[in-house]
């Protein structure tokens, strides 16, 4: 069984937070994600990358990454770019705080994300599919 939940959050320093009724012993995976326009004058890399401090670190993913986002430039006129999952991959999260905590940085150059000037308050949107880690796999049935 899949629970979607989609929120919006406050960015600030690079780190937001989702709220949890109780600890989450669980799979998750970024569904879709939408963040405020961070386009770079002298250099067009636009990837950043979303890490969890709640998933287990493990061999293949010493660093907790979430997901790691390529945003293509944005116009003028648009001031959010958008991420839509084509697939879930999902990342064992086993934790007994009553929170996510996620963490946004630039994957090349300065770790740090700047907004465009006439954002003042950013906000990101975000699905994320959550998995109880109790499910089977429906190939296992």
């Amino acid at each position: 069984m899949i629970r979607f939940l989609t929120t919006d959050a406050t960015l600030s320093d690079g780190l937001f937070q989702m709220e949890l009724k109780e600890p989450c012993n669980c799979y998750v995976g970024l569904l879709e994600f939408h963040l405020p326009m961070i386009n770079q004058r002298a250099n067009n890399e636009n990837t950043v990358d979303i890490t969890c401090d709640q998933i287990d670190s493990s061999f293949d993913n010493p660093k907790r990454l979430l997901k790691r986002l390529c945003f293509d430039k944005v116009d003028d006129k648009d001031y959010y770019n958008h991420w839509e999952a084509k697939t879930i991959q999902f990342h064992k999260v086993d934790s007994t705080e009553n929170y996510l905590t996620f963490r946004l940085s630039r994957t090349l150059g300065k770790k740090s994300i700047k907004f465009a000037r006439s954002i003042e308050n950013p906000q990101i949107f975000y699905t994320l599919a959550i998995k109880p880690i109790t499910d089977k796999h429906d190939s296992w049935n």
